[in-house]
């Protein structure tokens, strides 16, 4: 079996892509997204492309690891591993940026931001049919990363950006947040 499969990995390497290529390739078309579902509410695109599915699926799995790894009955691989996720999320990322007063009340948002781009981004690396295109009448295998789109990313930005002013306003009250804006300087 082993044999087999480095064979096939061996023609894959060795034969000449153009050979087996579909059609002419253009990077440039890589970032379109097509609609894939039209669904328009008056000025407003809601429709499906392939990011939303690949963020549909991205939120899937980081559900299924939220719930696989961090609600477990006793000692095992699966403890191990999602305290080890807990641990990078709470050392590496939360109290990186987050002040010790507010960890408790932000380290799930973190967490679950952390698991979630890097589930995305992993995801990327997948071939799926899910490129939209097809080949006699079935789908195409391709990779595509989701937060290659500008609207994903800054989704997420905002999101965060709100909430890390909405936290500062919280503590600090709006005057002295606003205060501490201003450089003291002079």
């Amino acid at each position: 079996m082993k044999r087999a499969l480095a064979a096939v990995a061996f023609l894959a390497l060795v034969a000449p892509t153009p050979a087996l290529a579909i059609h002419e390739y253009h990077p440039e078309n890589e970032f379109e997204l097509k609609e894939w579902l039209p669904i328009h509410l008056g000025p407003l695109n809601l429709s499906i492309t392939k990011a939303v599915v690949y963020l549909m699926i991205g939120t899937a799995v980081t559900i299924l690891i939220g719930i696989g790894l961090m609600r477990v009955k006793g000692p095992g691989r699966r403890q191990t591993l999602g305290e080890q996720i807990y641990e990078i999320a709470q050392i590496q990322v939360a109290e990186q940026g987050l002040p010790s007063k507010a960890i408790g009340r932000w380290f799930p948002y973190v967490a679950t931001l952390m698991i979630f781009i890097w589930v995305v981004n992993m995801l990327g690396f997948l071939p799926l049919p899910l490129t939209g295109e097809r080949w006699h009448g079935v789908p195409t295998w391709g990779i595509y990363a989701a937060t290659s789109s500008l609207s994903v990313t800054l989704a997420l930005a905002l999101l965060t950006f709100v909430f890390t002013h909405v936290e500062g306003v919280r503590w600090n009250g709006p005057v002295r947040y606003f205060k501490s804006w201003i450089s003291s300087c002079g």
